[in-house]
Formats: C-alpha cells, sequence, structure tokens
C-alpha cells in the first residue's frame, strides 16, 4: 500500500515514488525545492468518498469531521508521489490503517488513494498538484518534458485458439 512510503520519513526529509512505469528524461530539482506534499490530483476527497460508494452515515461524518478544508483535498491518482517531513509520519500510518480498516468492506479499489488524502487532511496539510504538461502522470499527455508514463501493450499469447 503506497500510504506506507510515508514511514520513510522516520529517516529521510524528502521521499519521491515513482511507479515502475515512470522515465525520467530531466532534472527534478524543482519538484526537491517543494516543502510541502506533490502528486497530481484527479477527484475531490469527500466527492469520491460519500458518492463512490454507500458508505454508513456514521463513518462518513467520522472521517470528515475533523477536515476542516476538505472541499480542496483531491485524491492522488498518479505513478508519482513525493512526500516531506512536515508529514507526523507515524500519526499519518496510524490514521491511514484505521481508514483502510474502517472502509475496506465498502470498496474494492481507491482506499489507498483516499487513505493518503485522509491521512494528510487529517493533519490540515493540503499538497501541491503536479502540471501534467510538466510531469506526464495522469491523464495521459504525450508532450511533456520531464517524467513520461511508459505505456506499452504487448503481445501475451502468439499461439492461434483452436
Amino acid at each position: 500500500m503506497k500510504y506506507k512510503i510515508v514511514g520513510l520519513l522516520e529517516h529521510y526529509n524528502k521521499i519521491l515514488y515513482l511507479d515502475v512505469d515512470m522515465f525520467i528524461n530531466g532534472s527534478l530539482d524543482k519538484l526537491f525545492e517543494s516543502d510541502k506534499p506533490v502528486w497530481q490530483g484527479v477527484h475531490n476527497f469527500k466527492e469520491r468518498l460519500i458518492t463512490w460508494k454507500s458508505i454508513p452515515k456514521n463513518l462518513e461524518e467520522y472521517y470528515l469531521r475533523d477536515i476542516k478544508s476538505f472541499k480542496h483535498y483531491i485524491k492522488p491518482n498518479s505513478g508519482l508521489l513525493y512526500f516531506t517531513d512536515v508529514i507526523d509520519h507515524k500519526k499519518a500510518i496510524q490514521d491511514a490503517r484505521r481508514f483502510i480498516c474502517d472502509l475496506i468492506d465498502y470498496y474494492s479499489s481507491m482506499l489507498d488513494e483516499l487513505s493518503i488524502t485522509f491521512m494528510l487532511g487529517k493533519q490540515n496539510i493540503e499538497p501541491d498538484y503536479l502540471d501534467n504538461t510538466i510531469y506526464n502522470v495522469l491523464p495521459y499527455k504525450k508532450l511533456t518534458t520531464i517524467v513520461k508514463l511508459y505505456i506499452s501493450i504487448g503481445i501475451l499469447n502468439h499461439r492461434k485458439i483452436q
């Protein structure tokens, strides 16, 4: 689960996570200048939490009540995640685990991304969002300058089906 990456903040002050299908073809210096977490955001957290699946009202209220400006929090949807030591990593992991345990019966996907957003929102840390014309993360753009998403479709089985 990607949320566990923040546990590395115990030993490092900045962490960059890249999915295996990402190519770096330029400098990431500007990214490392940020003091805040950074990712490509796609969907509003609150919208995804309460409209994507039907969860019990008590869980919905619990997970939204302490977050002051959750309408602005966008869940990550990319293979590039950048975290910094502004995060209380121990509390973040604890919050993410509880979130996942409480909601795992209601979601078959997206929990990891929602939990990352929740653990930062719980600490009132809003991330910066990547410009996908520079960092080619979802949605896919061909004309990016630094990070490229490698997409290939290979032949899985070249034998004819009889």
